[in-house]
């Protein structure tokens, strides 16, 4: 008869007198020495084995909880960067998170205006484009700004504005827009009207070389031929080629007028009467953006047209005296109201005799005739900071001082212009 030996096939006492004290702890026989086991349990009290339990069930607890959070945080980090692509900051050359563009048109009839950022010109063209497909290019008015730490990707285009009923131009424009650059929609938010969107008449009229050039819109052809004839009448040339008719309403209806004119050129006030006349007040007319070209050639020109002036109609004194005759008020009033259209530009009031009487009392006499005109000029409206006076005395004749008329022609007053710009 063999022998055989029987496995045990459950926990030694050793095994269970351990878990007896130390529940949920795995007995291990390689680590611990089952007498060494044994003997621990005989001097380890029950009150010292709990809390080695408890403060193992805390361990475990706290490593279920780092490992949560941790989870978390990593799928919240992966969840941005998906997102949020990082470009390179123009202005610092780090890497930013991008922002997605948000886009606003708005629309009131056919009048379309284009505001928030694009990320390059490239896109901001394509936009202009794809706005063009659907409504006129006159009709789009451009504010948009390029950003390149914006991007398309997960941008929004939003429609708002007001449109007659059976306008379906917004809803095209946003279905175009989604289409082409890849943008969420954010609605179209348009009010609807059975008229249309009232949109003021605004005309802007550009003055060029003697000539006025009108852009805008203007609701009948009638009214188009009217503004041509005011301005060809002011200007004696007018282009309006750059005006559409359109649907419009004349309330806050205006014209502004900018562009640059030659000195004593008053078609732009001439502009204002003949626009009166065909419009009434429908039609206010802005001439204040009006400039008066200041270069040296146009300078000359004035100074020489004022002298011509002086020469024609003299300005005239008592006998030996800076007393101004009554008789050349009307010329003076002449040359202020030039002067007064060029408030930029000083003005030198120079005065001349003729060599009769002694050379010191001469050159006193021009000062005080100089100081006499000065004085008139501020009267009629001149800021006395423009003008400068000054006496010349004999030293300057223009003709030989040899007969009464060559004495009468040096006895005089010249004007000299200066830009003060």
């Amino acid at each position: 008869m063999t022998d055989s030996k029987v496995e045990p096939t459950g926990p030694s006492q050793e095994q269970m007198r351990f878990q007896d004290r130390y529940p949920g702890y795995d007995f291990d026989p390689t680590y611990y020495d089952p007498g060494e086991v044994d003997d621990d349990l005989k001097h380890l009290s029950k009150d010292d084995a709990d809390e080695r339990t408890g403060w193992g069930y805390l361990g475990v607890l706290c490593a279920v909880f780092v490992g949560l959070v941790g989870f978390a945080f990593g799928s919240e980090a992966l969840e941005n960067n998906e997102s949020l692509p990082e470009v390179v900051s123009n202005e610092t050359g780090a890497s930013v998170a991008a922002t997605p563009v948000r886009l606003n048109i708005e629309v009131e009839g056919d009048i379309v205006t284009l505001r928030g950022a694009v990320p390059d010109e490239a896109a901001r063209a394509q936009l202009l484009a794809t706005v063009e497909s659907i409504y006129s290019s006159e009709s789009v008015i451009d504010e948009l700004t390029v950003d390149p730490e914006t991007v398309l990707d997960g941008g929004s285009v939003a429609i708002t504005g007001v449109a007659s009923v059976d306008d379906e131009r917004p809803v095209q424009l946003r279905d175009a827009v989604v289409d082409d650059f890849g943008l969420e929609d954010g609605g179209v938010t348009v009010e609807r009207s059975e008229e249309g969107a009232l949109i003021a008449v605004a005309l802007d009229g550009i003055v060029q070389d003697g000539s006025i050039r009108f852009s805008g819109a203007l609701p009948d052809q009638a009214s188009i031929d009217d503004l041509a004839a005011a301005g060809q009448a002011a200007f004696g040339s007018a282009d309006v080629s750059g005006v559409v008719i359109d649907a419009r309403t004349w309330t806050d209806a205006q014209l502004r007028v900018t562009g640059s004119l030659a000195p004593g050129d008053t078609s732009h006030e001439q502009l204002v009467t003949e626009m009166e006349s065909r419009f009434g007040t429908l039609l206010p007319v802005d001439i204040s953006a009006v400039t008066i070209g200041l270069s040296a050639d146009a300078l000359s020109v004035l100074e020489a047209e004022i002298q011509e002036t002086v020469t024609a109609n003299p300005i005239l004194f008592a006998p030996q005296s800076s007393d101004i005759d009554p008789s050349s008020d009307a010329v003076l009033a002449d040359i202020a109201e030039r002067l007064l259209e060029l408030p930029n530009v000083e003005v030198e009031v120079v005065g001349h005799t003729d060599d009769q009487g002694p050379d010191d009392e001469n050159q006193v006499l021009s000062e005080n005739r100089a100081q006499a005109v000065k004085e008139r000029l501020i009267e009629l409206g001149l800021d006395e900071a423009r003008i400068n006076a000054r006496g010349e005395g004999e030293q300057f004749p223009l003709v030989p001082n040899d007969t009464p008329e060559n004495r009468e022609r040096n006895r005089r007053i010249e004007f000299n212009l200066i830009s003060g710009e």
